[in-house]
């Protein structure tokens, strides 16, 4: 396939990736006192998990799509490369 996950014949050929990745965070939508603030400054960010197929890797973003369907995907994802903290190809799963 292409670099666009396109195969020669114009069919999809995604992957399917398993990605752990980490997302900004806001702790609360009201005024918070001062601290308040700083004491959740010391929380840990929690990462995300995603399972999908790789529509497209620009070097700086990764674009996840969680279905195919031949001729129109969705909803895609798009996650910053610095964001991702480990990304792994499921293999031995066939879209035939």
């Amino acid at each position: 396939p292409s670099a666009s996950g396109y195969g020669s014949q114009g069919l999809f050929q995604m992957k399917l990736y398993y990605i752990e990745w980490f997302d900004a965070e806001m702790t609360e939508d009201r005024w918070t006192d001062l601290e308040d603030a700083e004491e959740s400054c010391k929380e840990e960010l929690k990462s995300c998990k995603t399972v999908g197929f790789l529509l497209k890797d620009t070097g700086d973003r990764l674009h996840i799509t969680q279905t195919d369907g031949g001729t129109c995907v969705g909803p895609i994802l798009h996650i910053p490369v610095c964001c991702i903290v480990s990304r792994r190809e499921i293999n031995g799963f066939s879209m035939e």
